[in-house]
């Protein structure tokens, strides 16, 4: 016959020893895990093992979180929660686009400045048209039920979502204050490195506040 002890006393308290409070932390921890998985994927496509020219570096970035989904995927597991649009548009989007610009070999950069002016005006300008009127064609189709939107209004929605020429304003205007902040940071170079992201993540936000290109700014 099994011996039972003493009921606890109805007035004492028990308290865990350890406890998890997952939910308090999953967001910035879910987030920190799939930016350090990123981080893992760019270290090793800097090692010579998994250097590839012909492959370029987003490709690679793809191809790992496409494994990564087919994985989840075939083992039946829900994404995670903090994956929204806004998380990864406001969160983790920026530092993506930061590093490819911060990073970009400036001489090339302005050797080619003239085609690059020419391709962010004069393309953009095409690409606008192309899309507002290959927009028009297929609302012109009974099947999807959208004939009453008239050409004017395509080519206004493709405008949009093309990213005009003065999303760059933003950029330039922030990277002059940036410039002229660091001016004065001689002795506190330790915060210049906060001072270029600040401003670069404002720009981004300003963009996105205004609904136009963000990734432009």
């Amino acid at each position: 016959m099994e011996e039972t002890g003493p009921d606890p006393d109805p007035g004492e308290t028990t308290k865990a020893v350890f406890t998890l409070n997952y939910p308090r932390i999953h967001v910035p921890f879910e987030i920190t895990l799939w930016v350090l998985l990123a981080s893992f994927a760019k270290i090793g496509e800097r090692l010579h093992v998994l250097h590839m020219v012909w492959v370029p570096e987003l490709c690679l970035l793809i191809s790992i979180g496409l494994i990564v989904g087919g994985i989840m995927h075939s083992m039946h597991e829900e994404p995670p929660a903090v994956l929204t649009s806004n998380a990864f548009f406001l969160y983790m989007l920026p530092p993506i686009v930061l590093d490819s610009g911060y990073f970009m070999p400036i001489w090339p950069f302005f050797e080619n400045f003239a085609t690059v002016l020419w391709f962010a005006v004069v393309g953009i300008l095409w690409y606008s048209i192309g899309i507002g009127i290959s927009l028009f064609a297929i609302c012109q189709i009974e099947v999807f039920g959208v004939q009453d939107i008239n050409l004017q209004e395509n080519l206004l929605f493709a405008s949009i979502i093309s990213g005009c020429a003065y999303c760059m304003l933003f950029g330039v205007l922030f990277g002059f204050v940036a410039a002229f902040t660091t001016h004065f940071t001689g002795k506190v170079r330790e915060i210049e490195p906060l001072m270029i992201f600040l401003y670069s993540y404002l720009a981004y936000l300003i963009a996105e506040l205004f609904a136009i290109s963000s990734i432009m700014a």
